[in-house]
């Protein structure tokens, strides 16, 4: 059993013409230099720490959400559990139109997990399956 976490962030463009197909135009992983990277996964560049992923993600995301539910990982305590950040256009390249980052921990204890889902709920991020985590929206 894996005994570290495992961190990374994903991005995905959308264009014009994808959003009018329906799906992105293109996808792969941001390395730690915060440059888009077409790297295998396993990749040591594409490895975050959870606390520069998460600075990442708050700096990058105009609007974080997940419908991630702590206790329903692939394997009783070491699921992977994502956070999906939308909005951002300021990283757009030549014809797109939005850029969006997930962020992707693995390895993480269901206490670890759930205690990071209540930072992230008390920073703004959505968890649409976790009521407790909700929090009310002001304005």
């Amino acid at each position: 059993m894996p005994s570290k976490h495992e961190v990374r962030i994903s991005y995905s463009t959308i264009t014009e013409e994808s959003a009018a197909w329906g799906d992105h135009a293109e996808n792969g992983w941001i390395d730690t230099d915060e440059c888009r990277s077409d790297v295998h996964i396993d990749d040591e560049s594409v490895q975050w720490g959870l606390r520069d992923a998460m600075r990442f993600m708050a700096d990058k995301c105009s609007h974080i959400e997940t419908d991630w539910t702590p206790e329903s990982g692939t394997e009783r305590g070491f699921g992977s559990r994502w956070f999906s950040g939308t909005g951002n256009t300021s990283d757009c390249e030549d014809d797109e139109i939005e850029v969006c980052y997930d962020l992707f921990i693995k390895h993480v204890s269901d206490g670890t997990a759930m205690r990071l889902a209540r930072l992230m709920a008390s920073n703004g991020v959505y968890f649409a399956n976790v009521r407790q985590l909700q929090r009310r929206r002001v304005g």
